[in-house]
């Protein structure tokens, strides 16, 4: 029993290939024509103005899922500012981060 377990172990620790898979989409890296894509770009139309949630889901013509981690994502990169909405805590404002250097 105890060799069994052990060879599902060792069977289940990767395919040992030596040279890694080919990633076309990694983690951590903004994809063209995705949604991340999408409100960074609508965001860069406007830099001094916030939009809520749903102006952007408007704009962007994109669905809410992909639209709430597209701003989580770029939140995380600093790439997007988010400020909280008067008419309640959660819901939140977003625009373009502003550059240091500029």
């Amino acid at each position: 029993m105890a060799r069994q377990l052990e060879s599902v172990a060792t069977a289940q620790r990767g395919l040992g290939l030596a040279v890694p898979r080919y990633n076309p989409r990694p983690a951590g890296v903004l994809q063209e024509g995705g949604a991340a894509k999408a409100v960074l770009s609508f965001l860069q139309q406007h830099p001094e103005r916030y939009f809520t949630f749903s102006q952007i889901v408007t704009h962007t013509k994109r669905t809410t899922k992909s639209l709430d981690w597209a701003c989580i994502f770029l939140r995380s990169l600093g790439y997007v500012e988010c400020a909280r909405d008067d008419r309640n805590p959660r819901y939140r404002r977003y625009r373009i981060a502003k550059n240091e250097n500029t």
